[in-house]
């Protein structure tokens, strides 16, 4: 069984405590917002986060690939990767690349 948290220098740090450690690092992007590009572009904020809210129907379930052309397309890649993949693994890098996109 996988233990929740994570082992840092030998101290457990317990999963709320990690989230809240980081969270004050983090900007999240609503899944409609379309301030996030410019607050990275613009702003200079590194720490901005797609999230869909999946499986909650007021989110960009069953549009999620529509929102994300509306809200991306047009927007250099660097950005676009940033929002959408490189925040969240810098946030949870034990995770890594989708497999899709790893290969």
């Amino acid at each position: 069984m996988k233990a929740l948290g994570k082992c840092i220098g030998g101290v457990f740090e317990r999963p709320f405590r990690r989230f809240a450690n980081l969270i004050v690092k983090l900007i999240g992007a609503d899944y409609y917002d379309e301030s996030a590009v410019a607050a990275v572009t613009a702003m200079g904020y590194r720490n901005v986060m797609f999230g869909s809210d999946y499986p909650h129907m007021e989110g960009t379930y069953g549009h999620t690939q529509e929102t994300l052309h509306g809200l991306f397309d047009g927007v250099d890649e660097d950005t676009t990767y940033r929002i959408t993949r490189g925040a969240f693994l810098d946030l949870f890098p034990e995770v890594g690349q989708p497999a899709a996109l790893a290969a």
